[in-house]
């Protein structure tokens, strides 16, 4: 039997007029940092009776609360979430139901205008926003029938201008900048360098498939029997 998620009620109270506002359900929460204006609420997961399939949705509420008008906003299907420093933007990554709109996303605060920086049939993980709020890099990951775990790939995001972004990414599959039979690793956070012109990430072993161990050998073998 499934566990259910740990939740909470989460209580907001006005300093000035001691109006009070409660929340059911939390799972966790955030203020934005130094503009303090806004508390980013997660609500805990809807749990559905059933075997959950792989593609089901991994996401869940998130409610953002203006405190100064007391507005709110709900973002749906939402795995994770990050405050830059300042304030102004709102990293976020949606996973839902057969990874359908699945993507990265920024949101203006400021304007309330959202900008989709990328989109697919993934999983998106460990946002993470450089010391200045100028920059954020994450993780994502998708099914490779070629091997048995996930592989990763490294995105970068800075420059981020209204409706405009600069966005690297890589996986490094296909190169040699990482030692053969090594990926980009789940367990490390990635992140820029002050400048801007690098990210650093881990890397860890990745094993084939049987099959694909398989194929491998028997190319071996045809590439020796041709050479006599």
């Amino acid at each position: 039997k499934a566990k259910k998620p740990n939740s909470r009620k989460l209580k907001v109270i006005s300093l000035k007029d001691t109006a009070s506002l409660t929340f059911d359900k939390v799972q966790g929460f955030d203020f934005s940092n130094d503009d303090n204006r806004w508390i980013a609420v997660r609500f805990q997961p809807t749990i559905t009776p059933g075997p959950r399939g792989e593609d089901a949705a991994k996401g869940s509420d998130l409610l953002l609360y203006n405190l100064i008008t007391k507005k709110s906003y709900n973002l749906g299907n939402i795995s994770d979430y990050k405050f830059n420093k300042s304030g102004q933007y709102l990293a976020y990554t949606v996973d839902a139901n057969g990874k359908n709109g699945n993507g990265i996303f920024v949101m203006d605060l400021a304007t309330g205008l959202t900008n989709a920086l990328e989109n697919d049939k993934a999983n998106y993980a460990k946002i993470n926003w450089n010391k200045e709020g100028t920059a954020f890099s994450l993780l994502k990951s998708k099914k490779d029938k070629k091997y048995k775990t996930p592989i990763y790939t490294l995105i970068g995001i800075k420059n981020i201008k209204g409706n405009d972004a600069e966005l690297f990414t890589y996986t490094g599959l296909d190169e040699n900048q990482i030692s053969a039979g090594y990926g980009i690793s789940e367990n490390s956070i990635p992140y820029w360098s002050k400048d801007l012109n690098t990210l650093f990430f881990g890397i860890s072993k990745l094993e084939k498939t049987a099959e694909e161990k398989e194929a491998a050998k028997k190319t071996t073998a045809s590439a020796k029997d041709s050479t006599h």
